[in-house]
């Protein structure tokens, strides 16, 4: 019969489905006590001086290149309703998500200047911990880890609302330059003149260099090249 189906009984689709073992959600495998737990935790964290810039996804009007650096970009709140949701089906998927906040702040801001970073590391170990402990004292682990992650001259506390500028290269920042190369024939002459078209988006600005103005015909090439020290 053409379009025929199999029906399954209640028992076969019950056996197919996902059930959460004691090794996906330790120690128990009890995969809603250990979400709504670690949920809580991390609620505890978002109120953070350290974590405000963790707590909700990246602003691209703010940060409109951040898009081009970061691949998977990750945050607390998504982190907290995915684990509201029961999206994750282990708990190393969301020690996986937990170690992208670290991550993308290594990828977008330098490492050496940005208190951004020491404050990611701080936020990623301390989620991390309460993955992991189900009696941790998150209080005294934050204050623990502040001690651990403290820089000469900066502190911990005061930093909010501060922005560093940090430099990038093409991977680390979206900041570029578009290199046109334009061969130039006239009627008795041939030339080349190069434009780089640089785009800075610290400053949101972009300008022309080194351009060569003729009413001749004009063939161009484009490629792109990284701005050292932009």
């Amino acid at each position: 019969m053409t379009g025929a189906s199999v029906h399954l009984l209640p028992i076969e689709i019950s056996s197919m489905l996902y059930t959460a073992q004691a090794y996906d959600w330790p120690p128990l495998g009890d995969r809603d006590f250990e979400c709504d737990r670690i949920s809580g935790g991390i609620s505890k964290v978002m109120s953070l001086n350290e974590a405000k810039h963790f707590s909700a996804p990246v602003n691209l009007e703010l940060f409109p290149t951040y898009a081009f650096v970061v691949k998977y970009p990750m945050d607390l709140s998504t982190i907290k309703a995915r684990l509201d949701n029961r999206f994750y089906r282990r708990a190393v998927a969301v020690e996986y998500d937990v170690r992208r906040i670290r991550i993308n702040a290594l990828k977008f801001n330098d490492p050496e200047k940005s208190y951004i970073v020491r404050n990611s590391s701080i936020i990623s170990d301390l989620c991390l911990e309460i993955i992991r402990n189900s009696d941790l004292d998150i209080t005294k682990l934050y204050h623990q880890l502040l001690e651990e992650y403290k820089v000469h001259g900066i502190e911990g506390k005061g930093l909010v609302g501060k922005q560093p500028v940090a430099n990038h290269q093409i991977e680390q920042s979206a900041s570029f330059a578009l290199t046109f190369t334009n061969v130039v024939t006239g009627s008795s002459q041939t030339s080349t003149s190069r434009q780089k078209l640089v785009f800075n988006p610290t400053h949101g600005s972009s300008s022309l260099v080194a351009s060569n103005h003729a009413s001749v015909k004009v063939s161009s090439s484009v490629t792109v090249e990284p701005i050292a020290g932009n």
